[in-house]
């Protein structure tokens, strides 16, 4: 009786223990690490890019490279590998990382990212991921510049290990209080075990290139849907000053083109701070307050312009021109900016020799000594010259510079090139704060934030004011005039002086799009469903494999939707069902807002969405897919569960073999236990 009760009792707890205590015992052994940003892998014609994880993910012992002396002692002395370096953000470099990897004694990296603000502020300190020339040979001609002298082209490197960035400053600190605790040095000797380790996991579904991911993706199979990679893929923007009818077609060389780019990337994904305030924010914001300026003209004094201004946002623009390559491609194929049906009310086609001046706003932010520069090609038409005139003298009404860059210099890598990659003829602009290399010492990478632009936000005060308001604004009101006497306009006509940019505008738009998206003017443009879901951070620029269109691009196009609006009426929330779209009258968007009193309007404007999606994975033409294509953007994103990181203490290998060694004793010792007791079973827990 007494061997039964024991057994009982035992098998009990045991059992007790298997249940409430395997949370506990896995939290004894590993240690969450929360906030990070992983390196994911991408695909294009050429290969595959990025990082990716083991299935079970990675593990190293952990050693902090500081200076040059650390990753020395790494390569060349550590006996512990793996390792799993972190390193600061001075040593990110890419003469460190293909050091390590030719080590081949590591399993993995961290980068240290917090203090952000400190390492922008270092004026010696600079680091771009992308190409001395971004997006080359995507564009027009050959780009023989290197505008981004501080690119390294890690975006094009293949490292097929997990590269984390660390984001929380306490987790750094407690990775590192745990190296030196048990794993640095000891005057130059190694240290013994336990030692602190790491495990990073990211395992990536696609391999090899977009072709390979994407036939397997779309191979059939009877059991259920997998995907390995998707297209990097969103939605551009697009409106009109005045509405078009395609009963009316456009006549040649009778539209103006005002673009900006909606995106920026980073080596890791979803990094905070959010990225992209140079070569995004400060592009779009500029053009949405151009916008809100032309907007002010009433009706009558649209209709008087002899030419069409058309406003343009291009996402995927970091990858070889997705965006504008795709409208090129629709307005070549008769697709732009909707597929035409007969049996719709739809507006007029736009082709490219409906194009009588294309003008682009990219890197805004920071000019030197308030100066901007008006690029061109390498020898400008007579109709690039006059409108450079033109934007001289909608720049003598600010207090920012406007020169024109040097002849023969030739282009910066601008979305602009896609349209003259197919026609050469069409005259343009780009407009930005430098002259040859770029200012922006981080283009294109997670130091690319908000303290780049020395701004500095206060909770509860939605407008932003300060030199880069007062910079963007003034560049807004310069080109918002220099539109409208392309288009037919005078600098004597009346309306001319209503085209100036609001600066209590560009510091809101500077505020929400930066810092505060719950701010009053997004939630003006969205209806009260919408605006209760609005982001407490700053939204990502990346462009994603976002299908349908992100929120972020949704504000783009209702903010400016309500800037250029033909129509704004009053409408109660109960009546808002009568504000939307007609599936059968395409000429113009309907979008039910909140409005500026939060008491509900109904925006008729000449606005849309269209497809970002590069011409390489379009499927209802003939010769399309074309995965490896060299003409156009073929990047795709891998597919992934999940990404987690943790720390823990890793013991000898010999510590290892003897846990592993006990374990089989326990386990074989089991089964003749078992055996035992299965067969006295009735001896044993006899009842009687």
């Amino acid at each position: 009786m007494a061997v039964r009760k024991y057994l009982g009792a035992l098998c009990c707890l045991l059992l007790l223990n298997c249940v409430f205590s395997d949370r506990k015992t896995l939290d004894l052994i590993y240690k969450d690490i929360d906030s990070f940003s992983p390196c994911v892998r991408r695909f294009n014609r050429n290969g595959q890019t990025g990082c990716s994880s083991d299935m079970n993910g990675n593990t190293g012992v952990v050693h902090y490279i500081k200076e040059y002396e650390d990753l020395d002692w790494l390569i060349h002395t550590g006996p512990h590998q793996p390792y799993m370096p972190i390193l600061t953000p001075h040593m990110f470099t890419l003469e460190v990382l293909n050091a390590l990897m030719n080590s081949s004694k590591i399993n993995g990296m961290m980068v240290i990212h917090t203090h952000v603000e400190d390492q922008v502020m270092n004026e010696t300190f600079s680091f771009s991921p992308d190409q001395t020339c971004p997006n080359k040979g995507y564009g027009y001609g050959a780009c023989d510049m290197k505008w981004n002298v501080a690119g390294t082209n890690l975006v094009a490197h293949d490292f097929n290990i997990p590269i984390f960035s660390l984001l929380d400053k306490e987790e750094v600190e407690s990775i590192l209080k745990c190296y030196f605790d048990k794993n640095i040095p000891d005057k130059g000797k190694a240290r013994e075990y336990p030692l602190c380790a790491v495990e990073l996991m990211d395992f990536m579904h696609g391999a090899v290139d977009t072709e390979t991911c994407m036939r397997r993706t779309n191979q059939p199979t009877n059991i259920e849907e997998v995907r390995y990679c998707d297209p990097l893929s969103d939605s551009n923007v697009y409106g009109t000053l005045t509405g078009t009818n395609k009963k009316n077609p456009l006549e040649q060389e009778s539209v103006i083109i005002a673009a900006a780019p909606l995106d920026s990337t980073s080596l890791f994904y979803d990094v905070t701070p959010e990225p992209g305030v140079e070569l995004a924010a400060t592009s779009f914001i500029t053009l949405l307050s151009a916008a809100y300026a032309l907007g002010r003209l009433n009706t009558e004094q649209r209709k008087n312009l002899s030419k069409t201004i058309m406003f343009e946002f291009f996402h995927g623009e970091s990858y070889d021109y997705i965006g504008s390559s795709r409208t090129v491609f629709d307005m070549l194929r008769g697709q732009y900016p909707v597929k035409m049906n007969k049996e719709k009310e739809q507006p007029a086609l736009v082709n490219l020799t409906n194009i009588a001046m294309f003008l682009e706003l990219r890197q805004l932010g920071l000019p030197e000594n308030e100066k901007y520069f008006a690029h061109h090609d390498k020898t400008p038409s007579s109709k690039t010259s006059e409108f450079i005139n033109n934007l001289k003298t909608g720049f003598e009404s600010t207090e920012v510079k406007l020169e024109k860059a040097p002849d023969g210099q030739g282009l910066p890598p601008a979305s602009f090139q896609s349209f003259l990659r197919e026609d050469n003829t069409i005259p343009g602009v780009v407009i930005s704060d430098h002259q040859r290399e770029y200012n922006n010492r981080f283009y294109n990478s997670r130091f690319e934030v908000a303290a780049l632009l020395g701004l500095n936000f206060t909770d509860g005060q939605e407008e932003t004011k300060g030199v880069l308001t007062d910079n963007l604004n003034n560049v807004a009101t310069g080109i918002a005039k220099a539109l409208y006497l392309e288009a037919g306009g005078s600098t004597s006509d009346e309306a001319y002086n209503l085209t100036t940019a609001n600066a209590s505008i560009t510091g809101e738009l500077i505020y929400c799009f930066l810092y505060k998206p719950t701010c009053r003017l997004l939630q003006s443009v969205l209806d009260e469903e919408d605006s209760s879901v609005l982001s407490d951070v700053p939204y990502q620029f990346y462009i994603g494999v976002q299908r349908p269109t992100s929120n972020y691009v949704k504000l783009v196009h209702n903010l400016l939707a309500y800037f250029i609006a033909l129509d704004i009426k009053n409408t109660d929330k109960e009546d808002k069902d009568t504000c939307k779209n007609d599936d059968e009258n395409e000429l113009y968007r309907y979008s039910y807002m909140q409005g500026p009193n939060l008491n509900g309007i109904c925006v008729q404007s000449a606005t849309g969405f269209t497809t970002a999606v590069s011409p390489a994975f379009v499927e209802d033409v003939e010769g399309f897919p074309q995965w490896t294509s060299e003409k156009y953007s073929t990047w795709t994103e891998s597919v992934w569960n999940a990404y987690t990181a943790r720390l823990f203490l890793k013991p000898s290998r010999e510590q290892e073999s003897l846990i592993f060694s006990i374990g089989m004793v326990v386990i074989l010792i089991s089964f003749p236990l078992i055996y035992f007791l299965n067969a006295k079973g009735s001896t044993i827990f006899n009842r009687e």
